[in-house]
């Protein structure tokens, strides 16, 4: 019996490859009436209660639209006359405004098309909460961001700007002076080399993540640590635009813009359940050959002797996904005990 669980051991350690992504799962959808020219980003205001997202403006006059939901969803207010051509919006917890980010706030300035103002605003709202239409100039220039078309997500406790374009490369920037403060560096390549959605990045306050999205059919979320390292990828059931493409944080949970439903749709990343350990038998003793023997009996509807008297052996569902008998609990077994992660 040895020598056999031996040979399996080594077959299941070459055989497991590295974990796949796991699927979002959705919450909210955010559908409007008026589809936007292309879904911006959108934010949580946690006093009105209410969700704000944007979408830029087209030819002349260059109006951009503001659209409103409540927390369930349904659209409240539709502002298509904003004097602006929006990019992004952000909640900001210090000052408690809504804040909007225009194209080329870059180089601030009157706007080429339209003769719009460019720069970073406050967005008026009444005691409603809904749009009056007036802005309030809060920077005239942010000359850090990256490029003319970038998407800035805010960090409110440390009061910076993270502005994304069309490389793995993101900005840090000062909300306070517009300054750049430094640049990091997504690894992508730890994502197979993903191409990410152009211009925005959603910024995760609680965890301190960045997300990202891919584009095409087969769209996933990608999470990052503040260093740029890779902390995981999720799978998306909508096809997210190369460019813009909506990535939001708020709420506690994820937004993209689904160009198909013209709507913004909201995820929740609901980690994978942990493996259970790997002292099968609960005898105190691990690794050792006994308690893939007992895995292994108990898989095959066994109930061995070595299993520790009041504790009893594990269950056959390893992985704990509830999905049991399946060939994943005994590659997830085989894996953890050679020392790898739980998928």
């Amino acid at each position: 019996m040895k020598g056999m669980v031996t040979s399996v051991l080594v077959l299941a350690c070459f055989a497991v490859s590295p974990a796949s992504a796991a699927d979002a799962q959705r919450t909210v959808f955010l559908g409007t009436s008026v589809p936007p020219a292309a879904g911006l980003n959108l934010t949580w205001h946690p006093g009105q209660q209410k969700y704000y997202a944007v979408g830029p403006g087209a030819g002349e006059p260059m109006f951009s639209s503001v659209y409103v939901f409540s927390g369930e969803g349904t659209e409240l207010q539709v502002f298509g006359e904003l004097p602006h051509d929006l990019r992004s919006i952000n909640y900001n917890a210090s000052t408690g405004k809504l804040e909007v980010v225009t194209f080329t706030a870059r180089d601030g300035g009157i706007g080429a098309v339209g003769e719009r103002l460019q720069g970073l605003f406050e967005l008026g709202i009444d005691a409603q909460g809904l749009v009056t239409g007036s802005t309030t100039l809060a920077l005239a220039a942010v000359p850090g961001l990256q490029g003319r078309q970038t998407m800035p997500a805010l960090d409110s406790i440390r009061q910076e700007l993270y502005s994304y374009s069309n490389t793995n490369l993101l900005r840090r920037v000062s909300r306070v002076d517009g300054s750049l403060l430094s640049t990091i560096t997504l690894d992508t390549a730890a994502a197979g080399g993903a191409l990410t959605t152009w211009f925005g990045i959603g910024f995760d306050a609680v965890n301190d993540y960045f997300v990202a999205t891919t584009y095409g059919p087969e769209s996933k979320a990608l999470r990052f640590r503040l260093d740029g390292s890779l902390v995981d990828t999720w799978n998306l059931d909508i096809e997210v635009s190369q460019f813009y493409g909506g990535a939001s944080v708020a709420n506690g949970q994820f937004f993209v813009f689904d160009p198909a439903r013209n709507g913004w749709q909201g995820y929740s990343f609901i980690s994978q359940p942990a493996c259970d350990d790997i002292d099968f038998n609960n005898n105190g003793v691990f690794p050792e050959d006994q308690d893939i023997s007992d895995f292994l009996e108990v898989l095959a509807g066994g109930a061995p002797a070595t299993c520790d008297p009041i504790a009893g052996c594990g269950d056959i569902d390893f992985n704990n996904n509830d999905v049991f008998p399946e060939d994943a609990d005994i590659v997830d077994f085989f894996n953890v005990v050679a020392g790898g992660d739980c998928p």
